[in-house]
């Protein structure tokens, strides 16, 4: 089966936001199928298993689309009656349900009053069942602690290990208080790291910050991804996520240098369903006689 290209990726997503109903036609559909298929390589079995994906702005990645586009979906009151907005995007992959809570940290994911509200978000989609009882939920947080906040704690004079383990400890708290709610909760480790600064533009406006050099935001990355692997074990909460290709150009695998680029996505749904994140599967044909 061959792989699917950007062209079949940006058609599907031109027409699925060209047609406004939230109940897609069959033969839209039956595209997001195929794309799936193309990606794992197989027609899984039906129906499909629905995961939740919630986080930063990198869980837009699962929308399957190769940019990065946010509608405002689910209103939240705060303070002072400001509303404030879950994103969703353009769902390619019938896998995947998105919902982007804006830059929140993994430092402040499960803290109430954050900048984001992104704790007051995630409750919201709970209680209102856009996120239904019982349900798959992915959680995509830590790419800003470990490009920024963690970096800067430790130029600041404290240990790597440190600054993480703290870091770690405090997101825990969200995966662990879903599992408590009768979820089932899953982790995305962020260990694709972009290598930024020197070669890129710097008139871009959409150029994120970045605090350290290079080579201490790899470290931080590495060790990040190996504690948090570690406390979601300790828990029995799956994690996996991606590492850079050896033979392929790192910029390929992103599309801003930050956020990845669907020529990742065959590797990032083989990784979840090889940690039994995403249970897809198809039914072995019988043997000729």
């Amino acid at each position: 089966m061959e792989a699917a290209t950007l062209t079949e990726i940006n058609s599907l997503e031109s027409a699925i936001n060209a047609h406004q109903d939230r109940i897609l036609p069959p033969a839209l559909d039956e595209r997001r199928h195929g794309l799936l298929a193309r990606h794992i390589g197989f027609s899984p079995n039906l129906p499909l298993p629905v995961l939740n994906v919630v986080g930063d702005s990198h869980s837009i990645f699962f929308g399957g689309a190769e940019c990065i586009r946010f509608r405002k979906g689910r209103r939240i009151w705060t303070g002072f009656f400001r509303a404030r907005y879950v994103s969703s995007t353009a769902e390619l992959l019938p896998v995947f349900k998105v919902f982007h809570v804006g830059p929140a940290t993994a430092w402040q994911a499960d803290e109430r009053g954050s900048s984001t509200c992104a704790r007051e978000k995630i409750d919201a989609l709970l209680r209102s069942r856009d996120i239904l009882a019982g349900s798959r939920i992915l959680l995509v947080f830590g790419e800003i602690d470990c490009r920024c906040h963690i970096p800067k704690a430790v130029l600041a004079g404290r240990s790597a290990e440190a600054s993480v383990n703290e870091t770690v400890d405090r997101f825990m708290r969200l995966p662990k208080r879903l599992k408590a709610a009768g979820y089932n909760p899953s982790v995305w480790l962020p260990s694709l790291i972009p290598l930024l600064g020197g070669a890129g533009n710097p008139e871009d406006i959409h150029a994120l910050p970045v605090i350290g050099p290079q080579a201490l935001r790899d470290e931080i990355t590495h060790v990040y991804c190996a504690r948090l692997s570690e406390a979601c074990k300790l828990e029995g909460i799956l994690s996996t996520g991606v590492t850079a290709p050896i033979n392929d150009p790192i910029s390929a695998c992103f599309i801003d240098g930050h956020h990845l680029s669907q020529h990742i996505m065959p590797a990032a749904l083989g990784a979840l369903i090889d940690a039994g994140i995403l249970p897809l599967a198809s039914t072995p044909k019988p043997s000729p006689i």
